[in-house]
């Protein structure tokens, strides 16, 4: 699996873990459940929309306090929900916008 890939997008390809069985191995279950996460009917939906609002029925921080009004810097993990506007299966987990005091 990694082979199709790195010949697909040679410039990604990444030399400490060709041959690595264990990494070979993450990369097809990854795509296992990718695939299976789009098969379903209705499909799961998976967000990451950078710069909304933290939402802590929708989000957990990571290594921070959750801040009323704090805007997502990034997802460590994203979001999961039953299908496009279905409930939400597993929160995101976020780190949040460092605010900068003004001077």
């Amino acid at each position: 699996m990694l082979e199709a890939l790195q010949e697909d997008f040679p410039d990604c390809a990444v030399p400490s873990v060709k041959g690595n069985s264990t990494f070979d191995s993450f990369l097809r279950d990854c795509c296992r459940l990718a695939w299976e996460i789009c098969v379903l009917s209705p499909p799961l939906r998976v967000t990451t929309m950078i710069d909304e609002r933290f939402d802590e029925r929708l989000h957990d921080a990571y290594l921070q306090e959750a801040v009323t009004n704090a805007r997502i810097d990034f997802y460590l993990w994203p979001a999961l929900y039953s299908h496009r506007h279905g409930d939400i299966l597993r929160k995101g987990r976020v780190s949040l916008c460092v605010a900068t005091s003004a001077m």
